[in-house]
């Protein structure tokens, strides 16, 4: 089933569902077999396959350990939910889906570590999504340090920026690591484009 769903494979994933689950596997087994196979098909942008994993009860928040180290890259590692692996890899219609399969604070929650990934890559389009779904613009997530708007300055992505700014984020809130708001970041690097923003 992983592997189907990291193929798109959906034939192969429904008949391995409707095999394997509620069979010999416990309840457990099965979450986790099918929040990782959401993961994978997340990842290589099937969207069908997802919807098709959602229908059997996958864990649209569901963080996969084993998937860390094999699709984020380095330095924009740590959630491995559906929604932080379709953000990270600038996969839009997919985390439009995504944010409109369930509207809960749960999967609020799990947006507040997509969102670093969309502005850190520079995907200002799903930046845009998740910040009118309602993500914590603002939200440190563990592995950063910093926040949304931060490791879009850090990394120069002003598309991302002047859209978060278009959301009102305020650039004068400091990190958790550091005593630095994203305006200084700007201006310690030397971004004067940024900075007037």
């Amino acid at each position: 089933l992983l592997s189907a769903g990291r193929g798109g494979q959906d034939d192969v994933c429904e008949f391995l569902l409707l095999k394997r689950l509620g069979g010999t596997t416990t309840p457990e087994d099965d979450d986790l077999i099918l929040g990782r196979a959401l993961v994978n098909a997340a990842s290589g942008n099937h969207l069908s396959t997802v919807r098709l994993l959602l229908e059997h009860r996958a864990d649209i928040c569901f963080e996969d350990e084993l998937y860390h180290d094999l699709v984020i890259p380095p330095g924009l590692r740590t959630s491995r939910t559906s929604l932080a692996v379709a953000a990270a890899n600038g996969h839009v219609d997919l985390v439009r889906f995504l944010l409109g399969w369930e509207d809960s604070e749960r999967l609020r929650l799990c947006s507040h570590e997509a969102l670093p990934h969309a502005s850190g890559r520079g995907h200002a389009e799903i930046v845009r999504l998740l910040l009118e779904f309602g993500a914590p613009p603002l939200a440190i997530p563990s592995w950063a340090g910093m926040n949304s708007m931060c490791l879009a300055i850090t990394r120069g992505k002003t598309k991302v920026i002047s859209t978060m700014l278009e959301f009102n984020v305020d650039v004068n809130v400091t990190t958790r690591n550091e005593f630095w708001t994203p305006l200084m970041y700007a201006a310690h690097e030397g971004l004067l484009e940024t900075v007037k923003l």
